[in-house]
């Protein structure tokens, strides 16, 4: 087996057996095939694997660097050395042939088989140095503009194809989509089961989200959970909807997560150029506020519309604003009563957290709670509304009252190990009987990932804390996981007690889930009573508590104190 095969590209007689007979006479164990022209030339080269060649500089048809040239055109790593051969004793040949790419040089005249076998050697040796640079090069170009956990196009590269596509649409005319899209519950994935596992996700969505898109669109990760995609040449604003769609089902299978299955989903928000804008920045803002919109409805996908700008630029504020928030203590407590139907007193309490904004005023829940748990601000702020509410119940208690306080837990808290102890912590912390304390999730919340949600709601409930499912019914949950859930509490939600008295089904409803709450030995309340009638109703179906305007609205707390010491505190309200 020959260590070096040879190509001589050679046109003189002479010449190439002077050559043929210093390779055999030289140490290479070489072979050597012989082309006279470039034509020749060409045609061994695509037919075979050469280890080197050797090019002569004057062939028949004028010089060789035509042919030359043709070569450098090959990736470094398929194209073999050359060293460039000539009769011509000229330095600026030898310069030349260097500068264009020659791995070596050697005037004929000067041709030893000692000389040959050596520049053989070190062209050889040069060329392999060369690939490796190149190589070296190529990965780190790859690394500046790919991601490396996903293998998919990063920040830069994505800005640079989204330049060039709304340049070509400008050329051509062709409409084209940017989307932004963000995972649903990737934090939970990150806080039950580690950052390994999250990457593990963002690999596996990086790939269906790639398989989902045509050939010619492009999926780039931006960080994070956030990705983004450009989908060109689209027919019309509604063909768009497919791949939306297709996108949203493959990322609706099970995600493999440490040999278990998990579902996550996926929020997507879309503009058009030029329709929406034709600048790179304001597409990209385009689209993001259309996918805070679709998380925030739960929508799952999105268009930008004008109508929303103004929605979300609110929702912006409101996001830059939440760090700063929770460091000047912007947030206060409110308390809304709730009361035991069979006596008319007071029994408790739910917290409910205000935010008094610098510059937008009094901020309810509902306009910030999706925008901190997409920041990741929503842990801080629930430990911080619990330790205020906390210290309160600790004054009430000092005034003789004893009350327990119902708190709201966001589904990205309900999945988060390292919270879930900080809560515990914190209420062993006031020496308050846990007994004392709600924690109250939704449905849909614990839903999402049961076998997550009952192993920390087991955790909380060890601890002593009572655990409540709010808006019960308005769900997907089933009897399984009812019976499973370390649960002492269900709420009827306020849609169906706003039409118990005029809808026939409402009260079904309402009937069905309290004798449900009978029949696993649960406390029932009802929200969202808005009127004496209603209250009465509740109190003949057998509904246990309730809570609603009628009774009080939420109270700062200085009002809510007065609300307990006021005479009508103490004359029972009449059911």
């Amino acid at each position: 087996m020959v260590d070096y095969r040879i190509l001589l590209i050679d046109d003189d007689e002479v010449d190439a057996r002077v050559i043929q007979r210093s390779l055999s006479t030289c140490g290479l164990n070489a072979s050597i095939q012989r082309a006279v022209n470039s034509e020749q030339g060409k045609q061994l080269i695509e037919q075979q694997e050469f280890d080197c060649i050797l090019l002569d500089y004057i062939l028949p048809e004028g010089t060789s660097l035509e042919l030359f040239q043709d070569l450098l055109e090959q990736p470094c790593s398929q194209r073999p050395p050359i060293i460039m051969l000539t009769g011509i004793s000229s330095a600026g040949v030898a310069a030349q042939s260097i500068q264009l790419g020659a791995q070596e040089y050697l005037n004929k005249d000067e041709l030893t088989p000692w000389t040959l076998q050596k520049l053989i050697e070190s062209a050889c040796d040069k060329s392999v140095l060369q690939q490796q640079i190149e190589s070296r090069d190529e990965e780190l170009i790859s690394m500046g503009f790919y991601d490396s956990l996903t293998g998919l196009p990063n920040r830069q590269l994505f800005q640079d194809r989204l330049e060039q596509s709304i340049h070509n649409q400008q050329r051509d005319g062709d409409l084209f989509a940017i989307l932004m899209m963000d995972l649903d519950l990737f934090k939970e994935i990150n806080d039950t089961y580690g950052h390994e596992a999250g990457d593990n996700v963002l690999q596996q969505a990086g790939e269906r989200l790639n398989r989902a898109v045509r050939e010619a669109d492009t999926v780039a990760r931006l960080g994070g959970d956030e990705f983004s995609a450009i989908l060109t040449s689209m027919t019309s604003r509604d063909s768009i909807v497919t791949v939306i769609e297709k996108i949203i089902e493959a990322i609706a299978e099970p995600f493999s997560v440490q040999g278990k299955l998990v579902n996550i989903g996926i929020s997507i928000g879309y503009a058009f150029c030029p329709e929406d804008s034709e600048d790179a920045s304001t597409l990209l803002r385009f689209a993001d506020m259309a996918m805070y919109q679709a998380k925030k409805a739960s929508l799952g996908y999105s268009a930008y519309s004008s109508e929303k700008s103004v929605v979300t630029e609110t929702a912006a504020i409101l996001s830059h604003g939440l760090p700063q928030a929770i460091k000047d203590d912007q947030f206060s407590v409110y308390y809304q009563p709730q009361i035991k139907l069979s006596t008319g007193h007071i029994y408790g309490a739910e917290a409910l957290i205000r935010w008094h904004h610098p510059e937008l005023g009094l901020i309810r829940p509902d306009q910030f709670i999706a925008i901190a748990e997409r920041s990741r601000a929503i842990d801080a702020i629930t430990l911080h509304v619990l330790a205020k509410a906390l210290a309160r119940n600790v004054i009430w208690q000092d005034m003789g009252f004893e009350l327990s306080i119902s708190i709201n837990l966001s589904a990205r808290v309900l999945h988060n190990e390292d919270v879930i102890e900080n809560i515990i912590d914190l209420v062993h912390s006031f020496g308050i009987n846990p007994q004392k304390i709600c924690l109250e999730v939704t449905e849909t919340a614990v839903m999402q990932s049961p076998e997550v949600a009952i192993q920390l709601l087991t955790k909380l409930s060890d601890a002593g804390i009572r655990l409540s499912i709010d808006d019960f019914g308005t769900g997907y949950s089933s009897l399984k996981y009812l019976k499973g859930f370390p649960i002492n509490e269900i709420k009827i939600g306020r849609e169906f007690i706003s039409g118990l008295l005029e809808n026939s089904a409402e009260e079904k409803i309402v009937t069905v889930i309290l004798a449900l709450g009978r029949s696993f030995d649960l406390d029932v309340v009802a929200e969202g009573v808005e009127d004496d009638r209603t209250l009465r109703r509740l109190h003949r179906l057998g509904c246990q508590y309730c809570q609603g305007n009628h009774i009080s609205t939420a109270l700062d707390h200085r009002d809510f104190e007065l609300w307990l010491e006021s005479s009508s505190r103490h004359q029972a309200i009449q059911v």
